[in-house]
């Protein structure tokens, strides 16, 4: 069992030694944060997130937190998020987007990113080293946190000046 604190691990397999990976998460619009006492509110902060990760890693001392849980890894806050993964042979290997805009339930997860296969992958939880119960995440799409949590209907009244008809264009194909 891995001890973690970060709600993303970030895991990569399949790479020759000497590797460096990035990930890296840069938000798409407004930023929540939470306080000591759980309320949500907007921030300017969070904008950007990397961790790197060096050849092959499995296990929990690669990942991101959550803005209030200040353990020395990258933080990033309750919003909508590009994350990138990159490495020496690409400036983006793939990307996807994160989308946590939601107010029940926690975040943890762990991302892998595949380099035989090309792949990034997401699987809840942040405990074993164990690569089974993965699910691919096509270049490009959109992956909600709480459906891959199982949360169901995400509730958003929590988020102060959340607008839920807001759309939000990228600059790629494929656009959320």
């Amino acid at each position: 069992m891995i001890l973690s604190n970060a709600e993303f691990l970030t895991w990569t397999r399949n790479y020759q030694q000497g590797v460096t990976i990035k990930f890296t998460m840069q938000s798409l619009g407004q930023v929540w944060c939470m306080d000591d006492y759980k309320v949500r509110y907007l921030t300017d902060d969070y904008q950007t997130a990397e961790e790197i990760v060096r050849t092959n890693y499995c296990g929990g001392n690669f990942g991101f937190n959550e803005c209030w849980h200040n353990q020395g890894w990258e933080q990033f806050g309750f919003g909508l998020y590009k994350m990138t993964i990159s490495d020496i042979y690409s400036e983006e290997r793939t990307y996807f987007y994160l989308d946590m805009r939601y107010c029940e339930g926690q975040i943890d997860c762990t991302i892998m990113f595949d380099h035989s296969q090309d792949i990034a992958s997401i699987k809840s939880g942040v405990t074993t080293c164990n690569f089974n119960g993965f699910t691919d995440i096509p270049t490009g799409s959109i992956v909600k946190i709480w459906e891959v949590q199982g949360y169901g209907t995400p509730t958003t009244d929590c988020l102060p000046y959340f607008w839920e008809n807001c759309l939000v264009m990228t600059t790629r194909t494929n656009n959320p």
